[in-house]
């Protein structure tokens, strides 16, 4: 399939080699080196992003592989009312009650009309029509009109001749429903979208694609997981809950239902926390002393974790999945270097398909961004990377910071908080080796009477809190920082970074980072556990919300001869089911490191370790 694309650039290449041969002298300079890891330049790993510590630190943990199927990782948001959010139907809510004018269209024309202005809809060619032959009745043409238009809201109508009606595009190709929609209903819909093993912006980006409406459309309180199954409340401006529902049928991955009406939209943190049930596959336990296969040991480690808790460090998919990390690039962008910024984000980098790696390769060799931007593989259109020459396509390489304007508000304000929650994961590493488990002088809890918010904890009071009220600012120009050793570390680590507080006031308002707090301690609420076998890696271990609802059923662990342990938890929004793992499993919860556990050398050095503590 990609044969093509490897001639493509081979000639591209060698004609830039004709052009460029023998006149070196006006060759560019060749590009500045950008450093991605610690770890040579490779994926990224826990320490290089500040995560070090533990809260026990006994040496016990439990061998085991995360993640290792995406469906061993289920989120179910919990609402605002506390409500865990799970979809549970694919019924349409009722309809209020409608007039002569809401009759549904294929009862006022024939079956094949209706399938022609279905087809219609669905296309992109704007010189596509369709017309067909009506009563020379204005009431009758009136209501085929206004129920085409309900029925299709991309679609528009005129009558060419008494008897004749032709359909065609909006020039708009806008599906957002605004003169049919009645006021009593509430302007927005409220669904549950359900999702495998996708990116919620991508998500968000697919639906208003196959809806012709635009992003901005959909409400959520916050991201989840990518490799996961995800169930989460959405709300859409006036969008019709059949015409929403229409895309069950074309996306295997994504799910809608539970839709009803509703009168305001969701915003960003509109939700207490998340639910996780999590699947721990190949698990090494020892064996107890009564001949149990490590129920006292996975017991007393769980146990540990409920009491104690662990650090609440932001977690691996905070700062990116690639070999090029996304706090990288938040910090270009906080210095102003928007061509830095730009290399990194269009960078080739490990671990992607090759169609991608095929793309950015062409790029980097050729600087071509009209040619690269025809090599996009469908379904990277949508991209990150593409949105971004999309915008140095209209203003050029010497207006790099306009062309990032191209991209999503959400994904530059990613960049920029990636690296506050870099700094942030340092900062509590450092916390925690200079004061261990306990409240100290300089710490700082939240208060809400005073000014910012919080208040320096003092020999005085240092009684009356617990470590769990402790919190840290993630850095930014309108926040206190602690009066300890931690703060005078926060200005260290800036300065390594040739920052400071006042220059994270940036002159871009999407890249000023006023700050916020973060405590620095988080326990699972309803934690439960229980051990289970199976000898195919590939039958789920828990049904997912569609599996229930789909009626599949399967073994669930009752017998084999390979271990996995299963985790069902809540935890507070931001909060990271990753980093409460990694307190029990005692390793590295990065990508890079999990894929290596599947691999029979980590296999063996697994049982090796499992036989050395027993």
């Amino acid at each position: 399939m990609w044969e093509w694309l490897h001639l493509f650039i081979t000639d591209k290449m060698a004609d830039l080699t004709e052009e460029t041969e023998g006149n070196a002298s006006e060759s560019p300079p060749p590009a500045k080196k950008i450093k991605t890891a610690e770890n040579g330049g490779g994926f990224l790993t826990e320490r290089d992003v500040g995560i070090t510590e533990y809260v026990n630190k006994n040496g016990a943990q439990i061998f085991a592989i995360l993640k290792q199927r995406y469906s061993d990782f289920i989120v179910n948001e919990i609402s605002l009312a506390g409500e865990t959010v799970h979809l549970t139907s694919f019924e349409l809510p009722e309809e209020p009650n409608q007039d002569d004018e809401g009759r549904s269209l294929s009862v006022l024309v024939p079956a094949d009309v209706v399938e022609k202005c279905r087809d219609l809809s669905e296309s992109d060619d704007k010189a596509k029509e369709v017309e067909f032959q009506v009563k020379d009745c204005k009431e009758s043409r009136t209501l085929i009109h206004k129920s085409i238009k309900k029925s299709f809201p991309n679609l528009d109508t005129r009558t060419i001749e008494k008897t004749t009606i032709r359909v065609f595009l909006r020039g708009s190709k806008s599906g957002e429903v605004r003169s049919h929609w009645s006021k009593d209903k509430g302007d927005y819909i409220k669904f549950v979208l359900y999702k495998e093993n996708r990116d919620s912006m991508q998500v968000i980006t697919t639906l208003s694609k196959l809806l012709r409406v635009k992003c901005s459309v959909f409400q959520y309180a916050g991201t989840k997981d990518k490799r996961a199954i995800t169930s989460q409340l959405v709300t859409a401006y006036r969008v019709l809950p059949s015409r929403l529902a229409s895309i069950n049928g074309a996306n295997t991955n994504i799910k809608v239902g539970n839709i009803e009406y509703c009168k305001t939209p969701l915003k960003l943190g509109d939700t207490k926390g998340n639910h996780f049930t999590i699947i721990l596959r190949d698990v090494k336990v020892p064996v107890d002393r009564e001949g149990e296969i490590g129920h006292h040991h996975v017991n007393s480690l769980l146990l540990s974790l409920k009491d104690k808790g662990f650090i609440n460090y932001f977690g691996m998919q905070r700062f990116g999945t690639s070999t090029i990390p996304t706090h990288a690039i938040g910090k270009a962008l906080l210095h102003s270097e928007w061509k830095e910024a730009v290399d990194l984000i269009l960078k080739p980098r490990e671990g992607e398909s090759e169609d991608f790696q095929v793309v950015r390769e062409y790029y980097r060799s050729t600087s071509d961004i009209n040619e690269t931007l025809k090599l996009f593989p469908p379904h990277k259109r949508n991209s990150t990377e593409y949105q971004l020459l999309r915008g140095m396509e209209k203003h050029g390489t010497t207006n790099l910071l306009a062309a990032l304007s191209f991209l999503p508000r959400n994904a530059r304000l990613m960049y920029v908080h990636s690296y506050q929650s870099y700094v942030w994961n340092q900062m509590v590493s450092f916390r925690f080796r200079e004061y261990g488990l306990v409240p100290v002088p300089g710490d700082l809890a939240l208060q809400s009477e005073t000014v910012n918010g919080v208040l320096a904890i003092t020999e005085e009071n240092c009684h009356q809190y617990t470590i769990f009220d402790v919190v840290l600012p993630l850095p930014g120009y309108s926040v206190q920082y602690p009066t300890n050793n931690v703060g005078e570390q926060y200005h260290r680590i800036l300065a390594n970074d040739n920052l400071t507080v006042d220059k994270l006031k940036h002159r871009v308002k999407d890249f000023a980072l006023p700050g916020s707090y973060r405590h620095i301690m988080a326990k699972p609420d309803n934690l439960e556990w229980k051990l289970l076998c199976y000898d195919d890696v590939t039958v789920p271990l828990h049904q997912s919300d569609l599996d229930i609802l789909e009626d599949k059923s399967f073994s669930l662990g009752t017998s084999g001869a390979k271990r996995a342990l299963k985790l069902s938890f809540s935890l507070p929004s931001s909060t990271y089911a990753t980093m409460a793992l990694r307190e029990v499993m005692k390793d590295d919860t990065s990508c890079f490191v999990q894929k290596k556990l599947n691999s029979p050398t980590a296999a063996t050095l697994q049982s090796a370790g499992t036989e050395n503590h027993h």
